[in-house]
C-alpha cells in the first residue's frame, strides 16, 4: 500500500498518529512529506522511498504491472448499529513457492479525514485526506489457505467517524518485510474489495 502515514510534530492534530510515527522511525523515513513507499521494496532507481511526485506514477504502475505471488481476500461484517465489527481474511500463495512463505497479516484502521491543507494555490481548508491511519488491529503470521477470522470493537471513544472509516489488510514475507499483496474495505460498504487494474502514466495525465 501507498497510503499516508502523518507523523505527530509534523502536521496537524487530527492527522497525526503515533502508529504512523513508529513506523517512520522503523524504515527511517525523512521528516519532509509528502513522499511514498511501496510493498517496502526498492523503487526503480534502487531507493526505498521518494518526495519526486513526478515519478511516482509510473513506479506505481510499475509495481501494480508486477506478477502477483499470492492472493488476499478482506470480507468486512459491520453492522452500522454494532459497537462490533469482523474481519474475514483469507491469503494464499499462487505458486508452490509462494505457498511456502512465511506471512504476517497486518489490520489497519483508516479513515478519510477532510482538514485543511498547504496547496500550491494556497491553503485549502476542507481538503479530503484520503486513508490516515488511525490504529494498527494486529499484526501476527498467518497460516496460508486458511480463513482467518477476528472481532473488533470499533473505537467510538477515539473521535472516528465510522462513515468515513475503513480496514486496510496486507500480507507481509516474514523474513524480507516486503509487501506481498493488499486489499482495502470500507465500513459502508458491503462489496468486498477487488485490486484495481494498473493504468498507464499517460492515462493518468488524460484524466487530469
Amino acid at each position: 500500500p501507498a497510503e499516508p502515514l502523518f507523523r505527530s510534530g509534523q502536521t496537524r492534530p487530527e492527522l497525526q498518529s503515533t502508529t504512523a510515527d513508529s513506523y517512520a522511525k522503523a524504515f527511517r523515513l525523512p521528516r519532509a512529506i509528502p513522499g511514498v513507499m511501496i510493498d517496502r521494496s526498492p523503487l526503480s532507481d534502487g531507493q526505498l522511498y521518494s518526495m519526486v511526485s513526478s515519478r511516482w506514477t509510473s513506479e506505481i504502475t510499475r509495481a501494480l504491472k508486477s506478477p502477483a505471488s499470492h492472493s488476499l481476500s478482506l470480507t468486512l461484517t459491520s453492522p452500522m448499529r454494532e459497537p462490533g465489527f469482523r474481519t474475514t481474511v483469507k491469503a494464499d500463495g499462487l505458486t508452490p513457492e509462494a505457498k511456502s512463505t512465511k506471512c504476517e497479516l497486518t489490520l489497519w484502521l483508516v479513515e478519510d479525514v477532510i482538514a485543511p491543507q498547504e496547496t500550491a494555490k494556497g491553503t485549502e481548508s476542507a481538503f479530503l485526506h484520503h486513508n490516515v491511519l488511525r490504529q494498527e488491529l494486529i499484526k501476527e503470521v498467518v497460516e496460508l489457505g486458511k480463513p482467518y477470522v477476528k472481532d473488533f470493537i470499533f473505537p467510538a471513544d477515539a473521535g472516528i467517524d465510522r462513515s468515513r472509516a475503513k480496514i486496510i489488510a496486507f500480507i507481509s514475507d516474514v523474513n524480507t518485510g516486503r509487501i506481498l499483496e493488499a486489499r482495502l474495505q470500507s465500513f459502508g460498504s458491503s462489496v468486498p474489495s477487488q485490486p484495481d487494474e494498473p493504468t498507464q502514466p499517460e492515462e493518468e495525465k488524460q484524466k487530469e
